[in-house]
């Protein structure tokens, strides 16, 4: 390759401009997140039933049916459901790297087996990828001075809603805000009684009356004619006028004689608002494995199309976006990349004082990035913060080779007064390239480990595996290639690199270096003191999964009893909103929605940006805590959304009897609420609401002519009200937008521009319905018969259950706990210490949620591999020196360098996770590279016939300015990572404090103590 490269100088300037064109095209078109997404495939199937089925009967009759036909799809981990009053949803999770795809048509294939198998009253299920209890990744709200909120909701839905939807990677879309428009009909019982009018004939007749049909075909001439028979309604007077029945007298009996019929809205279910403002709220969900900054922006995009169709009318505003962190994060570390390579190079200066090596030095770096993002995007590896912090610490070592061959090549040039010839520069370069290979491959074999770890931790981590590997791999090319062309065309006349500065340098660590290896043994005795002391610190470093970060939003979620009107939930709301829009005035809060319902409530808040306020997220929501606990009885906790780990704990308590797990549950709660640091606790269930049972009696009943189907079909109607039909309205309401440079009118009654669809809502009137006397006292007509409620049945106070979950086919109760900064493992191991004294009944247990399962997993995998990962470093080593002893002095340099991270680990609390233990294992790879430099020149000297204590002290003399070199332009660059500090910094700081602190320790304490190593393992 030198030789090509030497000869062929044009062609090797084409290929590296060909791969900056590459690498530039690359960078631009790599896809961007905050982590690589690692987010279990999750697919929700959700089932609605009409007629408001208890959460009971909805376990019994579709969810464990469902659960049955699903359990068996293929790569499927876990299954939840959640039953709740006329709603069931499935979670089913997937391994990672399962084509969701796939799993979404087996899933359909399945449900259409079993699909007449279900209740009439369950709707057709729908298969969502999407996991219930995410958190929405963008909101867009629409707030209008013009328009009410409801006339607001009918345009977003019939208008804006399905245009958000068109979006690749949105899941669903919650419409939060003003009310549906209906037409309702309150039927007046008294005059249907008097008329002997059922409720049933009146739904029987709106039902029929309302439909087009085809009355066939007729030919006349030699044209073809449709006969069609037209009834639908058009207008209320349609409605209002409908014949229901005739007298004896022969007169009609209209609708409107019995029944009130209005275009108005049900009572209030949901309500948003933005800011103390009425809004109209889309939240957003994305598919699990979708790329949320992607999908972010192309909403972003769309919503500031609409805010320009609508001028002047609405007023479009994003409270939150997920995106905005992601592409933050980013940005910090883009800047961390460049500040470090800008060290790298200054690094440099210092040591080689020449600008033109500089240059051809510096030139490897931006050409191997570049090389580095080619393969990344050939491999389809998304640029995000793990492989950034790869690239900061590989940035580092992209220059190692350079400096390899190009110290070489000078040191050869000092010793001569001609100028280089291209034969010199070719052998010279050669004369290295076996080492480069070798150092290389110690640094990079670490990370072959990582093929046999679990998919998770690959996902997480083996973009920064491969980012780091094609770096490496480039930068040898580059040395190889590009460095001996530059040399030839710009240095190989003039003199070599001598510094004075580093000659002062050198005498320095010679006079030291002779004192210590005079008492070598001493020194080695202290080290393996330090070397046990520092185990003895690792055991005592606390424990977690990944470092989660602080983001600039939370959700509050306020909590009250069961059966609580909506007006007493907003009004808690409200004392919740005033309390943020302190916050707002102040700067700390920039935007926060409230999506109330009558017993529950959440809030989304966004902060300012770190630089406008001076409160982290914990601070803040530490000091909302304190003055939201006062709010009675509602129960108010916080969280805050994570990408990718939360700061929820889970404990899952499992068995068969609901209300035994409940009392397990509060048991659970009790124990956790002893646990300093734990805040939130909360049982992850809904407590049930007060129910009253009718219990019918059969015999009365089939006296009467009647059903318990009938019956309950009647009641649901009267109290809460059936869909007959639909109106499809030919008057419209418009609302003026621009679109185009031209202004349109666009329709504002729901579905205007697609069904053109209102439902109508049948009941009785509110007056009717007030009291339980009032239900007691419900007529059914049968013929000419008047039976009332209280007849047939008597009424039965209750506590209804409010949701049940079952995991993997069992009843399941979760109590969880918000951990704040507490490490993971240290929570565990206080909770396992109180659970302990739990009695379970039998077939009752209790197990940890999934983060710290996947702790554990991780934790034991990346042991195994770090002690993998060793063995292929000794195996590379062994091949290289031809001796099975020797790499056993250079694997001296590892514990010198846990000897720097485990203190620094444990003086600054830092707990042990992913980065810390990747950390550790790219240590094991890199420390030793200074090893094989050091043995391998003491080896050189002595087969010259030195003497062994000379030999030793010339080398480490000979190679101080190339180890010094390699470990300052490999630590540097990742000194930004650790410096400037950002909401992310969790993720990337433990690897980079990590690597930083073993580097600088090994790098000191291998200059001494492998020569005194070497001196007496040899005699």
């Amino acid at each position: 390759m030198v030789h090509f490269s030497l000869n062929r100088r044009v062609t090797v300037f084409m290929i590296f401009l060909g791969v900056l064109i590459l690498g530039v095209i690359s960078l631009f078109t790599l896809p961007v997140e905050l982590m690589p997404n690692i987010n279990l495939g999750r697919i929700s199937v959700i089932t609605y039933v009409r007629g408001g089925l208890p959460p009971d009967e909805v376990e019994k009759r579709i969810s464990k049916p469902l659960e049955d036909i699903l359990g068996d799809t293929s790569h499927l981990r876990n299954m939840l459901s959640i039953s709740k009053e006329s709603e069931s949803t499935l979670i089913l999770e997937f391994e990672p790297e399962t084509n969701m795809n796939y799993a979404s048509m087996e899933i359909r294939e399945k449900l259409s087996k079993i699909w007449d198998k279900l209740p009439r009253e369950a709707e057709r299920p729908m298969v969502i990828q999407y996991g219930y209890g995410e958190f929405p990744i963008i909101a867009v709200t629409f707030v209008s001075e013009k328009f009410n909120s409801e006339e607001l909701r009918k345009f977003v839905e019939t208008s804006i809603k399905e245009r958000f939807f068109r979006i690749e990677g949105v899941a669903r879309i919650e419409t939060v805000g003003g009310r549906e428009e209906k037409v309702i009909i309150e039927l007046d019982e008294k005059k249907m009684i008097s008329l002997k009018i059922s409720f049933q004939e009146i739904l029987s007749i709106l039902g029929v009356s309302n439909v087009n049909l085809l009355g066939g075909k007729m030919f006349l001439a030699d044209k073809e004619y449709l006969v069609r028979t037209l009834g639908e309604f058009n207008t209320l007077q349609d409605i209002e006028n409908l014949g229901i029945k005739t007298t004896q007298e022969g007169g009609i009996i209209r609708l409107k004689d019995i029944a009130d019929v209005k275009l108005s809205y049900l009572e209030y279910r949901q309500m948003g608002r933005i800011n103390l403002l009425p809004s109209v709220t889309l939240y957003i969900f994305k598919k699990s494995l979708s790329n949320t900054l992607k999908v972010c922006n192309k909403i972003k995009k769309q919503a500031e199309i609409i805010e320009k169709e609508l001028e002047g009318n609405t007023e479009v505003i994003i409270p939150f976006n997920n995106g905005e962190f992601i592409q933050k994060a980013i940005n910090e570390l883009r800047k961390s990349l460049i500040y470090g390579t800008v060290l790298a190079i200054l690094i440099l200066l210092l040591f080689l004082r020449k600008i033109s090596a500089i240059v051809i030095l510096s030139l490897s770096l931006p050409f191997s990035v570049l090389i580095t993002f080619s393969f990344m995007r050939i491999f389809g590896i998304s640029l995000n913060v793990i492989t950034l912090a790869g690239l900061c610490l590989g940035v580092g070592m992209l220059v190692d080779s350079s400096i390899v061959v190009m110290e070489n090549i000078f040191t050869h040039q000092e010793k001569k007064s001609q100028p280089l010839t291209r034969r010199e520069i070719a052998t010279k370069t050669n004369e290295m390239s076996l080492a480069l290979i070798a150092s290389t491959i110690t640094t990079i074999i670490v990370f072959l480990p990582f093929f046999f770890i679990n998919k998770e931790t690959q996902k997480i981590y083996g973009g920064l595996a491969l980012s780091i590997t094609f770096s490496l791999l480039a930068s040898i090319f580059i040395a190889l290639s590009l460095v001996p062309v530059l040399i030839d065309m710009i240095l190989k006349k003039k003199s070599g690199v001598k510094t004075t500065l580093f000659s002062k340098i050198q005498n320095i660590y010679k006079k030291s270096l002779n004192f210590i290896i005079g008492f070598r043994y001493i020194v080695i005795g202290i080290t393996i003191l330090g070397v046990f002391v520092t185990i003895s610190l690792a055991t005592l470093l606390e424990k977690e999964f990944i470092g989660v970060p602080e983001e600039d939003k939370f959700t509050v979620f306020i909590q009250l009893p069961t059966g609580t009107r909506i007006d007493i939930t907003d009004k808690i709301v409200k004392k919740v909103e005033y309390l943020l829009e302190g916050l707002r005035k102040n700067r700390i809060v920039k935007n926060y929605t409230a999506d109330i319902e009558p017993y529950s409530a959440k809030i989304y808040v966004q902060l300012t940006s770190v630089k406008e306020r001076s409160l982290p997220t914990s601070k803040i929501i530490e000091k909302l805590r304190e003055q939201t606990s006062l709010l009675e009885p509602a129960f108010i906790y916080y969280e805050e959304p994570q990408e990718i780990e939360s700061k929820e704990f889970i404990i899952e308590i499992v068995g068969y009897d609901y209300e035994i797990l409940k009392d397990l549950a509060r048991e659970t709660a009790s124990y956790l609420q002893t646990i300093q640091g734990l805040t939130d606790v909360k049982i992850r269930m809904r407590e049930g609401g007060p129910q009253l049972d009718i219990v019918l009696d059969q015999n009365k009943l089939a006296l009467y002519g009647l059903n318990t189907e009938v019956v309950a079909t009647e009641l649901h109607g009267k109290l809460r009200g059936l869909i007959p039909t639909r109106l499809r309205p030919k008057e419209e309401t418009f609302i003026t937008i621009r679109k185009s440079g031209r202004e349109k009118d666009q329709p504002l009654s729901l579905f205007a521009k697609e069904a053109k669809e209102i439902e109508l809502i049948t009941r009785i009137p509110e007056k009717y319905r007030k009291k339980f006397k009032d239900l007691e006292e419900l007529t059914f007509i049968v013929g000419d018969k008047e039976i009332k409620l209280s007849q047939i049945s008597q009424l039965k106070f209750n506590l209804a259950p409010s949701e049940i979950w079952r995991k993997n086919k069992k009843r399941m109760v979760q109590v969880s706990a918000n951990k704040g900064n507490l490490p993971l493992g240290r929570v565990a191991q206080e909770i396992s210490l109180r659970l302990k004294n739990m009695k379970l009944p039998e077939g009752y247990s209790w197990n940890f949620g999934e983060s710290y399962k996947k702790m554990l997993l991780n934790q034991k995998e990346l042991r195994l591999s770090f002690i993998l990962a060793l063995i292929l470093v000794y195996m590379v080593m062994a091949s290289l020196f031809e001796n099975i002893f020797q790499p056993f002095i250079m694997f001296a340099t590892i514990p010198l360098a846990g000897i720097g991270s485990i203190t620094l680990l444990y003086l600054k609390k830092q707990a042990v996770g992913i980065g810390v233990l990747i950390g550790g294992i790219m240590l094991a790879g890199i420390v030793v590279n200074n090893g094989i430099i050091l043995v391998d020149s003491i080896n050189r000297l002595r087969r010259r016939e030195f003497s062994l204590e000379t030999a030793v002290v010339e080398a480490s003399v000979l190679r101080l300015r190339p180890i010094l070199m390699t470990t300052l332009t490999t630590i540097l660059p990742l000194i930004p990572l650790l410096i400037f500090k950002s909401d992310a910094s969790p993720l990337w700081s433990p690897l980079a404090l990590t690597v930083v602190s073993g580097l600088a320790t090994s790098c000191l304490l291998t200059l001494y103590v492998i020569p005194c190593v070497y001196l007496v393992f040899h005699k």
